[in-house]
């Protein structure tokens, strides 16, 4: 995290390079738990299943417990995976979090959404909860969003 409350996160293990909007794809790698079903299936992955991945990991970052148990065989993670339907995810609390994972979570990567059509979510929520936030008047938006965070 940033001076701005900016998280980056990156795995370089599985690190692949674009050209134009083409993945290149020379074998699986990574942590099965995090393999979008595209990459598991075979089929011709795109850039957006590292917002499926992501998805996981905030999942996890909420719940404290992974979307898919990575101790369980492979062959039934990757059959969950494969099965998975996003309007299934349970998680208590936040109506909008929910909402935002099962986006990024979708099956079918022409459904979840993309990194500008997330940040612009995050951003409107940000905006509408500090307007209605009590304790965020006077504090730089910086200070805001990480106040913010906390609830998540």
């Amino acid at each position: 995290m940033d001076n701005e409350c900016r998280v980056k996160l990156g795995d370089f293990g599985s690190a692949r390079s674009y050209e134009s909007n083409e993945f290149m794809n020379d074998g699986q790698r990574g942590t099965i738990n995090y393999m979008s079903p595209e990459v598991i299936e075979g089929r011709n992955p795109s850039i957006k299943l590292d917002i499926w991945s992501f998805g996981c990991c905030l999942f996890e970052m909420i719940t404290l417990a992974p979307l898919f148990d990575a101790r369980r065989p492979q062959a039934r993670i990757i059959r969950e995976i494969s099965e998975f339907d996003a309007d299934d995810i349970q998680i208590g609390g936040d109506e909008f979090m929910k909402d935002l994972i099962k986006d990024m979570v979708r099956r079918n990567p022409i459904d979840r959404k993309d990194s500008y059509q997330l940040k612009e979510r995050l951003e409107d929520h940000i905006r509408s909860r500090a307007d209605t936030d009590r304790e965020a008047q006077g504090k730089p938006l910086a200070k805001v969003r990480f106040s913010l965070l906390k609830h998540f």
